[in-house]
């Protein structure tokens, strides 16, 4: 990824499973049915188009990248605590009109020790509440 990010010079980085080459490897079909709902209900009520994996946990920032985000959001980079943040501060990074790419990541759960940490409903419900934030970013002036 770091490679590729320094090649093609994007701001940010992602690793997707749903891009060309990547899979979902083990992930049980109910989590599968789940992500992509999830992935498509966010691109669809947020308005964010290009991106296949919203909430993509591997990521590469570019330094100039995050001090954009430093200046136009200040302490408020992240407002979210749950899994939501990192949809949070995809969006944020949209409203920056920053480049974004994404590289095929093969997903293994099999490897997973214990259970997922995410609660279904509690995340659901802060994705939705993400909808209302939205235009309060995006008015945010850039410095």
């Amino acid at each position: 990824m770091l490679e590729r990010a320094l090649r093609e010079g994007q701001d940010l980085i992602l690793a997707s499973p749903y891009a060309y080459g990547g899979n979902l490897g083990d992930t049980n079909v109910f989590r599968t049915i789940l992500s992509h709902f999830a992935n498509s209900f966010i691109k669809k009520s947020l308005g964010i188009r290009g991106i296949h994996t919203m909430s993509s946990f591997y990521r590469v920032y570019k330094g100039s990248l995050i001090k954009k985000l430093q200046i136009r959001f200040g302490n408020r980079i992240l407002e979210r605590s749950g899994f939501e943040s990192m949809v949070e501060l995809l969006m944020k990074v949209i409203s920056l009109d920053a480049t974004i790419s994404e590289v095929p990541l093969k997903l293994n759960t099999a490897n997973r020790a214990g259970k997922s940490k995410m609660k279904i409903i509690k995340t659901s419900l802060g994705y939705i509440s993400l909808w209302k934030d939205k235009s309060r970013w995006m008015s945010i002036p850039n410095a």
